[in-house]
């Protein structure tokens, strides 16, 4: 009996030294890994020169603009809330948020998206799909539904008051791929490629008809401006003037194109794309001259990369630009690389150039610093992607953390509950992530 018990509490102790063993090399393999990441990382920030620390602490006096976000008018902002029915509306500075109910006057009920925002009026539609994340910017990638009207009124606090009563049913969206509002106008690109602008006061509709094709074909709006649109539709690039209906091929674009990145000042946008060889090229539009001007090659962005990180240009297995924007005659992109045999983290970089073209890409080291210091060490840094800027401010959302980046003063802080952007922030982009 007490030879058994000795053994028993052998094979116990064996158990636990081994478990123990197998604890410490997974804990010592997971330091390694971290250490490997930092070390990359510290690799990827550093230049010959050293620069001011930003400042990181929560704060709950953080004040943001929705000034220019999407779906905002002059003094209030809309987001779809998450069961499709109902809409929050924010003042400008992410403050005192109120709930507006979405209804159909001739429906008992229906799940919505929202099309576009102006002082006048919320343009909303049905939803057929119930799959309210299939759009979710103003007028991007439209399914189809009863396009409704409901006009607005500016209150004695100044803010937008729905006028429920007075909803109405603008258009019947069932042919149209994606659509949008302009002014008085109804735009859209039908299934098979026409494009239709509709004025809602006079009813009168104007069909394109020189790109119409026999198969369906869903089309996107990359982007629209005062009085055109940019689309992308099967490997081209079409803008559209309004309300002339005259359509322009800009571009051909590669098919497999995950992104096409936009930007606009007062009489002209950039835009980056990926040729029919996967080769990236960011360009320049001026719409009231027609002109179509390359700005920047993927050859210079690859130069200005290699010399920062200090790598050869053939150990860059793909580069690919997530975002650009556009502050007075800077142009920023943000770049997310791929690195050949290496299962290291995707560096997230940012460079610049003056909107002329006339100086190569530079390196912004502050910025690149805060989306790099601002990441986890762990497979969701490459949600690092997913950042987001309205006038001054870089949201960024490593696993749904949100920080407020002043590009004058070179400081992030983390946003929390308590600060007024942060329930705007989640409610329009931390659900859908």
């Amino acid at each position: 009996m007490k030879r058994k018990k000795i053994i028993t509490v052998s094979i116990i102790l064996i158990i636990m030294i081994t478990f123990g063993t197998t604890l410490a090399v997974f804990f010592s393999d997971v330091q390694k890994n971290k250490q490997k990441q930092a070390n990359f990382v510290s690799t990827a920030v550093s230049t010959s020169t050293a620069s001011p620390t930003a400042t990181h602490t929560p704060s709950s006096s953080q004040t943001i603009s929705l000034k220019g976000a999407n779906f905002s008018n002059s003094t209030d902002c809309y987001v779809l809330g998450i069961t499709c029915t109902f809409l929050y509306q924010y003042q400008l500075d992410g403050r005192n948020p109120r709930k507006i109910s979405l209804r159909a006057p001739d429906r008992h009920s229906a799940d919505f998206l929202l099309c576009h925002v102006d002082d006048n009026a919320i343009y909303y539609y049905e939803n057929y799909d119930n799959g309210c994340d299939e759009m979710y910017s103003d007028g991007y990638e439209g399914l189809t539904g009863h396009l409704y009207r409901l006009p607005l009124h500016k209150g004695s606090d100044g803010r937008d008051v729905p006028e429920f009563e007075n909803i109405t049913s603008v258009y019947d969206t069932y042919a149209d791929s994606s659509f949008t509002i302009m002014d008085n106008y109804y735009v859209a690109m039908t299934y098979h490629s026409e494009t239709v602008i509709y004025n809602l006061d006079t009813k009168k509709k104007n069909t394109n008809s020189q790109n119409r094709t026999h198969q369906e074909i869903f089309s996107v709006i990359v982007e629209k401006g005062k009085d055109w649109i940019l689309w992308e539709r099967k490997g081209q690039l079409l803008l559209q003037h309004i309300p002339s209906n005259k359509i322009e091929i800009l571009t051909k674009i590669s098919p497999d194109s995950c992104n096409v990145a936009c930007a606009q000042s007062k009489n002209e946008f950039l835009y980056c794309y990926e040729n029919r060889k996967g080769i990236l090229s960011i360009n320049s539009y001026h719409t009231q001259k027609h002109i179509n001007t390359q700005l920047t090659t993927e050859k210079q962005i690859r130069s200005c990369v290699c010399h920062e990180l200090g790598i050869k240009n053939n150990k860059i297995e793909d580069i690919l630009v997530d975002d650009i924007f556009l502050e007075e005659n800077t142009i920023y992109i943000q770049l997310n690389l791929s690195l050949k045999n290496s299962d290291e983290l995707e560096p997230c970089i940012i460079v610049s150039q003056n909107i002329e073209g006339k100086n190569p890409p530079a390196y912004e080291k502050e910025l690149t610093q805060e989306l790099t210091l601002h990441s986890d060490d762990s497979y969701y840094t490459k949600i690092n992607r997913n950042w987001y800027i309205v006038e001054q401010e870089v949201w960024m959302n490593p696993r749904y953390y949100f920080y407020c980046y002043d590009r004058k003063t070179k400081k992030a802080t983390l946003l929390t509950s308590s600060d007024p952007g942060y329930d705007y922030l989640m409610n329009s982009y931390g659900r859908w992530g």
